[in-house]
């Protein structure tokens, strides 16, 4: 909720409550990398993504914002690599594909996208 209301400080200080005593809380984790992206802080966000998927690589919602946030650093054969590991274990889902055409749109290959 806090994310929604563009306090990402807000939302980085609960996730941070909630890491402190469950240090490997998924939704905590996703919730710290959205505060972190939203903050500017790419790598931060890249590595409590990593942390999160080293402990539950099927996590497709860490997958996809990874990938997300690799494209917001314009590393995009990193971003590209995150969506399409996604889009493989999740085929019938459209955000795969739409944000892969988004990411070649973003590097002007708009005839792929």
């Amino acid at each position: 909720l806090e994310l929604v209301r563009g306090n990402a400080a807000g939302a980085e200080s609960r996730a941070g409550a909630l890491l402190a005593r469950y240090p490997s809380h998924a939704k905590a984790l996703l919730l710290n990398a959205q505060a972190q992206m939203a903050r500017g802080r790419f790598a931060e966000a890249t590595s409590v993504l990593r942390q999160l998927l080293r402990h539950n690589p099927d996590n497709l919602d860490a997958q996809y914002l990874l990938g997300l946030n690799h494209a917001r650093q314009e590393k995009f054969a990193d971003a590209a690599a995150a969506l399409r590991r996604g889009q493989a274990a999740e085929p019938q889902n459209s955000r795969w594909l739409l944000a892969l055409a988004a990411l070649e749109a973003r590097q002007g290959r708009t005839g792929k996208a």
